[in-house]
């Protein structure tokens, strides 16, 4: 069974989110360049969200090269130091995951403003939400920079001091954290209710707008793993899953709504590739046939040695003199057939095919 203490599934993991949201953030900016739109701030917003996205996966590949990924059974097996440098980086994680959340949060209300701002009391339903979410992004960095006094007693068993509970901390800061995103996955349901398009559509959007409730089902299962104030030890590396695990999530879920152009281009890039793989296929499938039906006349031609080259001699000396006794009239009009069709006319009836030739060339054309 895996475990997210072991060393290659931390690495593993940690740039695998990586990946997926730089992916996402970069389909963002391209739907930009895609509709010709501005860089907007709803677009730096999740910038800075990603940035700190980055930070924590950087924190958590140090853990696994450093021998830090313990779980909570073995955390107690760790030297003073090491103690003091995992709350650290723990702490720094923790700051990186409220700066990084809050500014994901900012990037979706942002959009909605520019989207649904036709409805002053929506606008005024998104400065409250606002209001709370920066007021959550502050106090969260203050009660995690200044949760002992003194600060340094944090990290450092030896410094005596006064600190909260840091179990209690999390848990009413991350009901919190959970009440915000419900509000704000919810707000555009009932904007849209009002709108008049179809059901369809209506019903498209509202699911569109809901895929961000999965930011507060990692907030529930994190609530669910991690709470566990009847232990003596905290479990450091468990919280920096969960951390990591809901940021990204929350990244990917503010920029689904702003893929649709680019999604649009690369299946459009990929149909069109596919339909020129085919037509190259059929195209050599073509030649091959052709190439392998001439050398076949060429075989029955050929013969067997001098013989066969005498025959193809023959036929070559006959074509010369037929065009020495009839002219080049039958030359002439075999051309007229086969190459000048549709610009030219040879007396005869072939200019009836004319059409056909129009219609070959436009297929090649299309294709």
């Amino acid at each position: 069974m895996l475990h997210f203490s072991d060393r290659n599934v931390m690495i593993t993991y940690n740039l695998t989110e990586v990946l997926i949201c730089l992916l996402v953030v970069a389909l963002r900016f391209w739907s930009r360049a895609v509709n010709k739109s501005p860089v907007r701030w709803d677009d730096w917003s999740i910038v800075i969200s990603f940035v700190c996205l980055c930070g924590n996966a950087g924190v958590g590949l140090y853990v696994a090269e450093n021998g830090l990924n313990v779980t909570r059974e073995t955390a107690p097996l760790l030297s003073l130091g090491q103690y003091m440098l995992l709350v650290q980086l723990m702490l720094a994680s923790i700051l990186l995951y409220v700066v990084g959340i809050s500014f994901a949060r900012f990037s979706v209300l942002l959009l909605y403003h520019r989207i649904f701002s036709c409805s002053q009391r929506f606008v005024t339903a998104l400065w409250v939400i606002g209001g709370i979410s920066m007021a959550w992004l502050v106090t969260a960095v203050l009660v995690t920079v200044f949760q002992c006094i003194p600060v340094k007693a944090a990290w450092d068993p030896r410094v005596p001091g006064k600190c909260m509970n840091e179990q209690n901390v999390f848990l009413s800061t991350e009901i919190i954290n959970l009440l915000l995103d419900i509000s704000i996955v919810w707000m555009p349901t009932i904007v849209i209710k009002n709108l008049h398009l179809p059901l369809r559509d209506k019903i498209a959007m509202s699911v569109m707008f809901l895929l961000g409730g999965f930011v507060g089902v990692t907030s529930i299962l994190r609530i669910v793993f991690t709470y566990k104030p009847h232990l003596p030890t905290y479990d450091v590396i468990g919280s920096l899953f969960w951390l990591d695990l809901q940021l990204s999530c929350g990244i990917v879920c503010a920029c689904l709504p702003t893929l649709r152009p680019s999604i649009r281009k690369l299946m459009k890039a990929t149909t069109s590739v596919k339909s020129w793989m085919s037509s190259k296929r059929s195209g050599d499938t073509g030649r091959s046939q052709s190439k392998d039906s001439s050398m076949k006349q060429y075989s029955d031609l050929d013969g067997k040695g001098q013989q066969g080259q005498g025959r193809v001699r023959h036929w070559f000396d006959r074509r010369t003199n037929e065009s020495a006794t009839e002219g080049l009239t039958g030359w002439d009009s075999t051309a007229l057939t086969t190459i000048g069709k549709g610009s030219m006319h040879s007396g005869t009836e072939d200019n009836t095919q004319e059409p056909e030739a129009i219609h070959v060339r436009n297929e090649v054309s299309v294709v």
